[in-house]
């Protein structure tokens, strides 16, 4: 990466990372649907992890756990019929609620169901005509947006309720929207196309293109410093990776060897791409998205989709599956910017571990800027610009 480069980057991540006692080389294997339904997504927030069940299945369930191994369901009800359930498509935790998105089966209306994390059981899922799915959920600056059928976007308020925000496209469906970079951007790109829609408010959304021709993409995150997406082409499902720092201007990858790609996630400047076809399932990850390497995996199955809450990763895959990291006890990596630019951390406190981050400009002498026992809770820490034009961050998780 040439000095050009790093002088056009907003917010520059460039991950070292020293991983203590198993973290990422250790996989639990755990239960997230008792009845082995496919776990279609995962998300973490508040202390909690949620999931939703497989699309196309007549019993769409939302699912909730505080530790990753002890899960609540929750059936999504049809608005009318006692037999016929919904299909969920994508879900997100946020505000004290779990948000999950999809459609009717025997309606052409969307749905979006509310569980507050203070209740047992979910509210009554809103139920709209105006888009046949919702197909992508995100919870960023302390609200819900959902993606759907004919370019639609919408705000989502705590108690389901929608609220149009644009129409982007008239013909094709946003699959998926996600957020990030500092201090924001959300993006969120076409099923069918090579286009990304891109806005920094929720009102203007202005259009980017993926190069190298159509692709079916299936999933996009924000890791590190960048925006990544995944999809397929061809009967083979022959897999394609893009990223964009800003947004607006992508790389695209079309690497051999990856096949039916399912989703895209990461943390702890580490890339995760999931492969959810019948053969060669698995999971891969890496702190370069255009080098990574197979997560060894117990009783491998198909894998849906990955979340990061902090501390822990999990994995969901077919047959009610999950896959729960060791516990990522330290980590440190630097972190570079322009002149004058504040710095912003947002991640989960795990219970119980003291939490401390500190500062460099020298990699020598560090300043304490944090020192907190977590609760579980989310933590927003903005530290003021400085001068220097490389700073250094390191978090210390400890028993």
């Amino acid at each position: 990466m040439t000095s050009k480069t790093l002088a056009s980057i907003l917010l520059l991540v460039t991950p070292s990372l020293n991983l203590t006692a198993a973290g990422l080389d250790s996989w639990e294997r755990v239960t997230v649907s008792a009845s082995g339904q496919k776990i279609f997504g995962v998300a973490t927030g508040d202390g909690w992890w949620a999931a939703i069940t497989e699309d196309n299945s007549p019993n769409g369930h939302v699912l909730r756990s505080r530790d990753g191994r002890t899960w609540e369901s929750w059936k999504v009800p049809h608005e009318t019929s006692t037999t016929r359930g919904v299909d969920l498509y994508d879900v997100a935790v946020g505000d004290g609620r779990i948000i999950a998105v999809g459609r009717q089966l025997s309606a052409n209306k969307s749905v979006i169901a509310n569980w507050p994390l203070d209740a047992a059981a979910g509210a009554k899922p809103k139920y709209y005509s105006t888009s046949a799915r919702l197909l992508g959920v995100v919870f960023a600056q302390g609200q819900f947006t959902a993606s759907g059928d004919k370019g639609a976007l919408f705000s989502v308020a705590a108690d389901g309720t929608a609220t149009p925000l644009a129409t982007v496209s008239s013909t094709d469906s946003l699959r998926a929207v996600a957020f990030g970079g500092h201090p924001g951007r959300y993006a969120a790109f076409e099923l069918q196309a090579s286009q990304v829609w891109v806005s920094d408010d929720r009102t203007e959304w202005t259009p980017a293109t993926i190069p190298g021709g159509q692709v079916t993409w299936v999933d996009i995150a924000h890791v590190g410093d960048r925006f990544v997406a995944v999809g397929n082409i061809g009967t083979a499902s022959n897999g394609v990776i893009a990223w964009s720092l800003d947004g607006l201007h992508w790389e695209r990858r079309d690497p051999s060897g990856y096949t039916s790609l399912t989703s895209v996630g990461g943390g702890v400047g580490q890339f995760f791409v999931s492969k959810g076809g019948s053969s060669a399932a698995g999971l891969w990850r890496g702190a370069d998205i255009g080098n990574l390497k197979s997560v060894s995996l117990p009783g491998i199955t198909p894998v849906t989709d990955i979340a990061y809450n902090g501390f822990q990763f999990l994995a969901v895959g077919a047959d009610g599956a999950g896959w729960l990291s060791g516990e990522i006890h330290g980590f440190d990596y630097a972190r570079l910017r322009p002149r004058d630019e504040p710095v912003r951390f947002d991640f989960v406190a795990a219970h119980g571990r003291r939490h401390r981050l500190e500062k460099s400009s020298n990699l020598r002498d560090w300043e304490l800027l944090l020192d907190d026992v977590g609760q579980g809770n989310l933590i927003q820490f903005e530290h003021p610009a400085r001068h220097p034009d490389h700073e250094y961050y390191r978090m210390t998780v400890l028993p």
